[in-house]
């Protein structure tokens, strides 16, 4: 079976399940927060995925990363006893689009060398929901020291880059590119 068809199909039925359990909210924040645990913590997948870890050690391990949500238990246990854990990773961010679609989310990086004032961010959003109408903006600024100054921002596709580095770059690149004789304007 398609491993991302497989990881949608359990995305969507968690969050069927969750909202006929009135839960959706707090199964997004625990799968926002497992997901980041999975990604950060290489020896909890190596743990998961390990053949040789019983059904209720594992059980118990994914149990302690969602602070023992009962529904959240029930979807491991689905998971766990149809051997599904290595899609883990997959099924959260199946889920996390799942969820930004229904919910209109886009999630977005402003990468920046230093801080931006909040005026400048405001402004960005602004322009973003102008591209992006009926949707909710989620921007998540991030620092860069080797950007020396302007900012990259990223949303789905959409990507901006003015930064200095790139800027510098694209000057070295024509100038590199150029048919000028240097040799003619020097003394």
């Amino acid at each position: 079976m398609n491993k991302s068809l497989l990881a949608e199909r359990y995305a969507r039925a968690l969050i069927e399940y969750s909202h006929n359990e009135k839960s959706e909210n707090e199964i997004n924040q625990y799968m926002i927060s497992f997901q980041n645990i999975w990604n950060e913590l290489p020896l909890l997948r190596k743990a998961i995925e390990d053949p040789t870890v019983s059904f209720n050690e594992k059980l118990n391990l994914l149990n302690e990363a969602t602070n023992g949500n009962i529904v959240m238990k029930k979807f491991f246990i689905l998971v766990l006893k149809y051997n599904r854990e290595i899609f883990l990773g997959r099924i959260c961010r199946a889920f996390r689009n799942r969820w930004n679609e229904m919910y209109k989310i886009k999630h977005g990086d402003i990468i920046v060398a230093s801080d931006i004032p909040y005026d400048i961010i405001k402004r960005i959003k602004e322009i973003l929901l102008s591209i992006y109408p009926g949707y909710k903006l989620e921007i998540t600024t991030k620092r860069n020291d080797n950007l020396i100054g302007g900012f990259i921002l990223q949303v789905d596709s959409l990507r901006m880059d003015v930064s200095v580095k790139t800027q510098l770059k694209k000057i070295r690149n024509s100038l590199l590119e150029s048919d000028i004789d240097v040799k003619k304007y020097t003394n």
